[in-house]
């Protein structure tokens, strides 16, 4: 770790080692400001110690059409479970998103193509040859099994590959974009989620 990660690191963990060995509040000193300098002082030990009063909960408000009988709570943070899928033509069902731990290029960033559902397109400034080939290798690595064939008349480069569970498939493409390219997903439904 290096540069302002490196800084922003080492100030939260001095601020939590701090925050667990700070006096307890009736040992906190008073600071009385003096001519051009500041005197502390221990608190009086009869100074009342502020306390914290939970609030109540909200409380929901039905919404009209919607289910009546108990409220159920409300949920924070992500659900668990995999994401919805979709049926594409010629492939089967897909995830609407990709796993974690599926393999993406080094600085791409997310993209609409416009050519149909996908588990997930990104824009990347690389060759289509360069990122195929980077993509098969972290596929491999992972334990997928990847064919490649030749590159399309348009020049896009297509990466078929399939994994454990048996019907687990995914197919990636990498299409030429005036001197960049977009790399589509389709993650078989099939295949584990994480």
């Amino acid at each position: 770790m290096r540069g302002p990660r490196a800084l922003a690191f080492a100030v939260i963990a001095t601020c939590l080692v701090a925050a667990c060995h700070a006096p307890r509040e009736a040992e906190l000193p008073v600071v009385t400001p003096g001519a051009n300098e500041a005197v502390a002082t221990p608190a009086p030990s009869g100074t009342p110690v502020p306390t914290a009063t939970p609030s109540p909960a909200p409380s929901l408000t039905p919404v009209p059409g919607g289910p009546s009988g108990p409220a159920a709570s409300p949920v924070l943070g992500p659900t668990a479970g995999p994401p919805t899928t979709t049926e594409v033509q010629g492939f089967g069902q897909i995830f609407d998103s990709l796993p974690p731990s599926f393999p993406k290029l080094l600085g791409a960033t997310p993209a609409e193509t416009g050519m149909g559902p996908t588990s997930g397109a990104f824009a990347a400034d690389m060759e289509p040859k360069t990122a195929s080939d980077l993509i098969l290798m972290l596929l491999r690595s992972a334990g997928w099994s990847v064919e490649t064939g030749s590159p399309l008349e348009d020049g896009t480069v297509v990466l078929d590959a399939t994994h454990e569970p048996a019907g687990c498939k995914a197919q990636v493409r990498f299409t030429p974009v005036s001197g960049s390219l977009i790399m589509s997903v389709l993650y078989g439904a099939s295949c584990p989620f994480s």
